[in-house]
């Protein structure tokens, strides 16, 4: 699905997204997230704006649309109210951001800064309640999407796997220890830090974790 080639029918489409009525605005906003693959820089410029909104629904509504957008996005005012969001007191809106951040276009310097708010999060110890989508476990994943870059995290990471008991493995959902994998084989680090964390999951965790393991570990070696 993509937004209507005719400039007028676009534009009065971007002004449902700022529609005072509630219900109207909301089904605009879930519409526009089945629309990522076509969408007119102005509405783009809609969904940068909204990433500051007052409104935390409407936040998480437009971090959804960036991180489905097919190409990063390269705007300073993004990469600023993503960062700003990392450290919001709403786990909600942290789980949301967290993976917004990975769809960003980002310098040296803002690469930096998103990992650093990303480590933050997962050295968080307090005001996170468990629920299935934890702030914890995906800032560790996103963290795994900047590769080598994240690798000052790698220590955080184990750290958190071990203080939280996360080689247990939940039903269904991600837990400290499949996100610090999955992000493990991306980022790599040092051996001498990451190979006893691999041995530790082998001899607890169920054989289902057993190629992601090796993903880990081949990273560990090539890197």
């Amino acid at each position: 699905i993509k937004e209507p080639d005719d400039p007028e029918a676009a534009q009065k489409f971007r002004r449902l997204l700022d529609h005072p009525n509630q219900e109207i605005r909301d089904r605009a906003w879930i519409a526009l997230k089945y629309m990522v693959e076509g969408i007119h820089s102005e509405t783009l410029q809609v969904v940068i704006r909204t990433l500051s909104d007052e409104d935390k629904q409407y936040k998480m509504y437009a971090a959804e649309v960036v991180e489905k957008l097919p190409s990063p996005v390269e705007s300073d005012e993004a990469v600023a109210a993503v960062i700003r969001a990392l450290a919001d007191s709403d786990q909600h809106v942290i789980y949301y951001f967290a993976h917004a951040s990975t769809n960003l276009k980002l310098t040296a310097e803002q690469t930096a800064n998103v990992i650093q708010a990303l480590t933050a999060i997962v050295n968080n110890t307090s005001g996170f309640f468990n629920y299935e989508k934890s702030p914890r476990n995906e800032a560790v994943s996103a963290l795994g999407h900047f590769g080598a870059n994240a690798q000052i995290a790698v220590p955080d990471i184990i750290n958190y796997v071990k203080e939280s008991n996360g080689y247990a493995q939940s039903d269904g959902y991600s837990t400290p220890f499949s996100s610090a994998l999955g992000a493990l084989a991306k980022i790599g680090g040092p051996a001498e830090i990451i190979t006893p964390f691999l041995l530790t999951g082998f001899a607890v965790e169920e054989s289902k974790h057993e190629l992601a393991l090796l993903d880990a570990a081949v990273s560990v070696v090539n890197n």
